[in-house]
């Protein structure tokens, strides 16, 4: 559910990585249905209504936050460490550009120490 959660952020946020934190959803999450998913299960399944933040990020930052990733804390929809780097949409991070990253508001605010601070984030309307 949380990758799922995350790819949709992503897409809706027109950002080219989205990181969601797994305590976010209910591990014991099972949808009513075993072969759809409903409007009633994300609602089931989310354990917070945490608004959305976006922001420019540079490579450094990226970097930081693909060394963060690990599937029992953070999941990252178009993020990824491959060996020593970090990838986004399967293509190293490059110095000389900036990506746009969606999270939900704890993570920006420095919840649990997850995210590198940094980046000035703002309100996803």
């Amino acid at each position: 559910m949380i990758e799922l959660a995350a790819r949709v952020l992503r897409e809706r946020a027109h950002a080219d990585v989205a990181i969601v934190n797994l305590s976010a959803f209910d591990p014991d999450f099972v949808p009513l249905r075993a072969n759809a998913l409903t409007a009633s299960d994300v609602y089931l399944a989310a354990m917070f209504d945490d608004p959305l933040v976006v922001a420019t990020v540079d490579a450094t930052w990226l970097e930081a936050a693909s060394e963060a990733l690990d599937p029992a804390t953070l999941v990252a929809a178009g993020l990824t460490r491959v060996e020593d780097e970090a990838r986004v949409a399967d293509r190293t991070v490059a110095a000389d550009v900036t990506y746009r990253v969606v999270t939900l508001t704890y993570l920006a605010d420095g919840a649990a120490g997850l995210l590198e601070p940094g980046p000035d984030w703002e309100p996803l309307p």
